[in-house]
Order: structure tokens, then C-alpha cells, then sequence
């Protein structure tokens, strides 16, 4: 196992560009309706189907026979079949009572990957008729509390969305926050406070599991032997992202006995770092039964790794080492549909800033205690009415619209989620995640953020 010295968390924010916000949603389409394993729902439309209905006509008929020369009495019943074209709509209700303006601090909107994140947002606002207010820190800390300031005091938000630049420095502001009387819901990292009403943290837990399963499956069906390193390639080790993903990772493949598992750690996440360290690796230990990367930047360096090492085997292929990676960027996907890569899981993107935007409705017109309580799987259908249902689920229809071609809110990749506690200071929404696999990636391609910023940002 390779160490190297820690870094902070806000060093690793402001050295690259998508750490721990490197989203990546995995998947697996199931069947015709297009929705992903961890989601709820398949998309949101109208359907329309045809039903066949076999019903008595009249009343029965007594009809007298011979037959053989003996008289025989029959009773007959006519009946018709008609066919019925049935129209389904969505029917839940989720109206705000007045145009809430919310503001939105996340930590930096300078990669591709944020820019369709906040896109969506702004567009998901003016679908539900709220107005949201985007600030960009650019990943400093010092910057995004005095515009978090600003957007109180200055602007008048009523409802705060933020992902802290700095986990601890932050907590002083959000106190101050919620002492104006505006909630606060946090998201994609938790802070340390019970100022904050809810935070939306995708579950990079049950997401390293996912991953690591669709490795040994994927591996299982090409029959071969479950055995040799593993290794994973980590970022730094003081970040939340990585350290949930690997202990993921690790409690699936502990299962496996014939497996070596080696942590390699990348400390700025960088593509290079990650080369260098498959190849070191390869050196070390030998030929990799798999290799799993926790970020964009080094899922695409186990790609290039593998080439580096001369290790490089299609899929279906003798010696082919599996890989997964947490993002599904182009070069990603790229890697998949050319046979060296297996899976990669990505996170929802828009939908986590625009649920949090409904979450708040709720709080400013019905207060804190009508969230769903801890314990509670939220799902996303259409085709229920919003909130409880009798089932104990709690339901939370997204808004949806296609703009320029692309209706992400189609799929709701981040449910069902689980609604738990933050060390005892606020709840919180673990959502789910796709894990793409190379049977569903054509279909996921239509709705991946690859795909928004293709058509979004052009």
C-alpha cells in the first residue's frame, strides 16, 4: 500500500477542479421504461394502453337440440369483448403559494459538470415559479460567506441551498443564517450544526458497494476466477467522498477472500497521479484482477494507466482487468463503449438542487416538522399523489419540462432515498445513484449530464 502525507480538505477543493462533487451516477436500465437501479420511477409521462373487457350481453338464451335423437336443452350466454383506451396522467399536486426567492451558494461553478447542475436548477426554479439567486465563491471560503451575507441581507433570499467551501469555517455563518429566520438545507457535504434543517448527501456508501458488485458480476459471467489485487484508487484521505466510496468498496469485497485489496491514494486527485499509481502498482504486485477509481480525474487515469502498464485488454478478452470509476464524463464513457471500462456510477445531476429547492417550499409554508421523518424512503412517481402514502413511503414528484432537447427530471436517479439522522444535529436525505454497466449506457446517454452540457452549454 502506497501513503502519502494528508491534505486538507479545502487544499483538495482548490487544487482541481471536481473532487468530491464529481458526480457519478450509475445505473442499470431496467426494461423499456428507462429508469435506473436506485430510482423509484421510470419517467414521468402520460401513458396510454388498451384494455380488453369481456361483458355479458342480454339476458341467457334457452336453446333446444337434438342430438342422438334425444332432445337436449342448452342454455346460452352471449358476450361481447370491447377494447378501452385508458389515459394515465400524472396526478399529484405541488403548488407554492407565492414565488419564494431562494438563494444558491454552492462551493464553485467553474466545471462543465456544476455549470449543467446550476443550469438545471435556475430552469427547475422557473418550471415551479420560485426565483434563485446563484453565487459562485469559486471555491474559497472567505468569499462564499460573504456572499451567503449578502444574499440575507442584500437580496432578501428566503431559503438557503449551500455546499460549504469549508466544513468548519462555515458553521458560524449558517448559525447566523438560520437567526435571520431563513432555512437551510446543505448539500452534497454535511456540516456540524442543527442550523441546518436537512441536508441531500448522495449515499457514496451504498455507491462504492455498486460499484465493486458490478465488477465481480461482470467477472462471474465472463467465468473467471475471482482472485489477485485489487486496487483502489483513491483521493485524499481526509475527503468524505473517497473514504465512504473505499469503505463501500471494501466491505463488498471482503467477501472474497482470493482477493488482495491495496489502497492507493492520490492526494490532489490528479489524472497523473493516478497513471503513475496503476503502474507502480501493476510493478508491485502483479496484473490487477480489478481496478475501481473514486473520482472523474482518476477514473480516467486508470484508463490511462492500463495502457501505460501495457495492461490494456478489451472486454470478452483473456487478461482484460475489470474497471470501474465514480463519473461518467465523455472520456468515461468513451472507455466503455471501447471495452476497458465496466461500470461507473453517477450522481443526479440537476435534480439534487432542484429537490432541495421543493424541500424548502415546504419548510417556509408548512415549518421543519412536516419533512418526512427519519426512517422514511422518499420515492419520485407521478403518477401518486405528493407526500405520505399508505405504504410509508413519502413522495416527491419533480417538476418537468424538455429544454433544448434534453428532459433530465424524466429519470429520478436519486430515489429512493432514505431520510436518516446527522449525529444527532439535523436530518438527512441519502439518495441514490445509476450505475452504468455496458448494456445501459446508450440509454443513459440520453439523460446524462455529458448530454446536458452537449445541449445546454453547446
Amino acid at each position: 500500500m502506497y501513503e502519502h502525507k494528508k491534505i486538507s480538505r479545502r487544499k483538495a477543493l482548490s487544487t482541481i477542479g471536481k473532487i468530491a462533487i464529481t458526480a457519478v451516477v450509475a445505473g442499470a436500465v431496467a426494461g423499456v421504461g428507462g429508469y435506473y437501479v436506485g430510482s423509484a420511477i421510470a419517467p414521468a409521462k402520460t401513458v396510454t394502453k388498451k384494455i380488453t373487457i369481456t361483458t355479458k350481453v342480454g339476458t341467457p338464451t334457452t336453446v333446444t337440440k337434438t342430438v342422438a335423437g334425444t332432445p337436449t336443452t342448452i342454455t346460452k350466454t352471449v358476450t361481447k369483448t370491447v377494447t378501452k383506451t385508458i389515459t394515465q396522467t400524472p396526478t399529484y399536486v405541488f403548488k407554492p403559494k407565492k414565488r419564494y426567492k431562494w438563494g444558491l451558494a454552492p462551493y464553485y461553478i467553474d466545471d462543465d459538470w456544476y455549470r449543467t447542475d446550476v443550469m438545471g436548477a435556475k430552469y427547475y426554479a422557473d418550471m415551479r415559479g420560485y426565483e434563485l439567486v446563484v453565487q459562485n465563491p469559486h471555491g474559497k471560503i472567505e468569499e462564499q460567506i460573504k456572499q451567503i451575507r449578502y444574499m440575507v441581507t442584500g437580496m432578501g433570499i428566503e431559503g438557503l441551498i449551500v455546499t460549504p467551501c469549508d466544513l468548519v469555517v462555515i458553521v458560524d455563518t449558517l448559525e447566523w443564517v438560520k437567526d435571520q429566520g431563513v432555512p437551510i438545507i446543505a448539500t452534497f457535504y454535511d456540516v456540524d450544526t442543527d442550523a441546518v434543517d436537512l441536508s441531500i448527501i448522495p449515499d457514496f456508501h451504498f455507491i462504492g458497494k455498486r460499484m465493486a458488485e458490478e465488477l465481480i458480476k461482470r467477472a462471474k459471467k465472463d467465468g473467471v476466477g475471482i482472485s489477485g489485487p485489487v486496487f483502489i484508487v483513491t483521493g485524499p484521505s481526509v475527503d468524505y467522498q473517497s473514504k465512504t466510496l473505499t469503505e463501500g468498496e471494501m466491505e463488498y469485497l471482503k467477501n472474497y477472500p482470493d482477493l488482495e485489496v491495496i489502497r492507493l491514494e492520490c492526494p490532489n486527485w490528479g489524472t497523473d497521479e493516478a497513471i503513475s499509481r496503476v503502474v507502480e502498482g501493476y510493478h508491485g504486485y502483479g496484473r490487477p484482477f480489478a481496478i475501481l477509481a473514486n473520482n472523474m480525474t482518476t477514473g480516467v487515469g486508470i484508463v490511462e494507466g492500463v495502457k501505460t502498464a501495457g495492461i490494456a485488454v478489451p472486454r470478452g478478452k483473456e487478461g482484460h482487468v475489470y474497471l470501474a470509476s465514480f463519473d461518467g464524463c465523455k472520456s468515461i464513457q468513451d472507455a466503455m463503449e471501447e471495452g476497458l471500462l465496466d461500470c461507473f456510477a453517477d450522481i443526479a445531476n440537476p435534480h439534487i438542487d432542484c429537490i432541495a429547492q421543493d424541500l424548502l417550499c415546504i419548510i417556509k409554508e408548512q415549518g421543519v416538522d412536516a419533512l418526512p421523518d427519519v426512517g422514511t424512503t422518499i420515492i419520485s412517481d407521478p403518477s401518486k399523489p405528493f407526500g405520505p402514502q399508505p405504504d410509508g413511503t413519502w413522495n416527491l414528484p419533480q417538476a418537468q419540462k424538455t429544454i433544448k432537447g434534453v428532459n433530465p427530471w424524466a429519470l429520478a436517479p436519486w430515489a429512493p432515498a432514505k431520510v436518516t439522522m446527522y449525529k444527532n444535529y439535523h436530518r438527512r436525505l441519502n439518495t441514490g445513484a445509476s450505475i452504468v454497466i455496458p448494456e445501459t449506457l446508450p440509454e443513459f446517454k440520453k439523460y446524462s449530464w455529458v448530454k446536458l452540457v452537449e445541449a445546454w452549454l453547446g
